[in-house]
């Protein structure tokens, strides 16, 4: 076997053994504890990745402990991962597409409805709302965010997806993480 052969072969091979298989993905992956979030109180985070689709269910609570829900935010749709990253070695480009976005209001109290800015939203306590063509607060609709551009990566039973930058917004190519966010854990099968 010729030396170029040989090497065109183990790039090949790195190449295969180096990208996520959908058998990899495909499952539960929630927050492996209570989350700071930007807005402050704690998060905890749901994804159930299929073959092509995806939901995330987002809560947001006042405490650690996870006793005083504000809300959830739900959206599904479908994704895809193709091409690594420029940023980070060990990680898979991914854009995650919205088909449908929702609200959950989990609190009555009217202080925190306004800080978060559902007071307009016009949200029933315990029902959840589509905002797909809407937008709430700063959920934005799908004119304006029809799908986010991630990045993924995953050692083990442990999903890392993109941390969420600043500006928040991923709703551009040009706005992927550059940094791998906090770890998801594989649940059941």
């Amino acid at each position: 076997m010729s030396k170029s052969i040989l090497i065109t072969f183990i790039s090949v091979i790195f190449l295969i053994s180096s990208c996520l298989s959908q058998k990899q993905i495909i499952g539960k992956w929630v927050s492996e504890s209570p989350e700071n979030t930007a807005a402050g109180g704690f998060g905890t985070r749901q994804f159930t990745l299929g073959k092509e689709s995806w939901e995330v269910r987002a809560s947001v609570y006042l405490d650690s402990s996870l006793n005083f829900p504000v809300f959830t935010f739900r959206a599904v749709g479908k994704y895809t991962i193709g091409g690594k990253s420029g940023a980070i070695s060990n990680a898979e480009e991914a854009v995650f597409g919205f088909d449908k976005k929702y609200i959950t209001l989990k609190t009555k109290d009217t202080s925190l409805i306004h800080k978060y800015g559902f007071d307009k939203c016009d949200l029933i306590y315990l029902m959840e709302k589509d905002i797909t063509d809407t937008g709430c607060a700063f959920f934005v609709s799908n004119a304006v965010c029809p799908q986010e551009f991630d990045l993924v990566s995953i050692t083990g039973n442990t999903l890392y997806l993109g941390a969420r930058p600043l500006s928040g917004g991923m709703c551009e190519e040009a706005k992927r993480p550059k940094l791998l966010g906090l770890p998801l854990t594989r649940i059941g099968k």
